[in-house]
């Protein structure tokens, strides 16, 4: 059997088999709150604060601690100011995240329509630059002659061969005269 004492509760001064003993103090209570009130010691979720449940083996074992008691109030008061600072935070974050949120969906619909345009013009100026390759490609071959004399005894087409074969004697059987202009005897 041990040869402690009993702890008396402060609140209800009866003797407690596992009292709530406050450190710096030595006040001891049951662990329920109807007495942590009377014994006007200043406690919180069934701890006097800086406190704890203790064995009565652990009763002689004193550590003072530093006492940062508050009353109830005061220590809800604290924790609703803290949870309201924080929510504050939460909310003044939620609101600049959608405030990003949205310019980057801005930024992102001009971007889009930047590509939608450009690929647009791409393919435009793509067949465009196909063709104008292609053209290009056919007129390489072609020959103009100017100031070729116009004579009524020859057709311009015997002229024009007679040039060709003249620079490059060969058959050339795709050869296509076409006359630009009007002849002067026809005006």
């Amino acid at each position: 059997m041990s040869t402690a004492k009993k702890a008396i509760c402060k609140g209800g001064s009866a003797p407690v088999s596992k009292p709530v003993l406050c450190k710096s103090c030595g006040i001891t209570s049951h662990p329920g709150n109807a007495c942590f009130q009377r014994c006007h010691h200043h406690w919180h979720i069934g701890k006097l604060l800086d406190c704890e449940v203790i064995d009565m083996d652990k009763l002689m074992v004193s550590a003072p601690l530093a006492s940062t008691a508050l009353h109830d109030d005061d220590l809800f008061m604290k924790i609703q100011h803290l949870f309201r600072s924080e929510l504050s935070k939460l909310e003044t974050n939620i609101k600049e995240l959608k405030s990003h949120l949205n310019c980057l969906t801005v930024s992102l619909d001009d971007l889009k329509n930047r590509v939608n345009n450009l690929e647009t013009t791409y393919c435009a100026s793509q067949q465009d630059l196909i063709s104008e390759m292609q053209e290009r490609i056919v007129r390489s071959h072609n020959i103009m002659f100017f100031n070729v004399e116009e004579s009524d005894s020859r057709t311009e087409k015997s002229a024009v061969l007679n040039i060709i074969q003249a620079i490059r004697p060969s058959d050339y059987p795709d050869l296509r005269i076409i006359r630009l202009g009007k002849s002067k005897g026809r005006i």
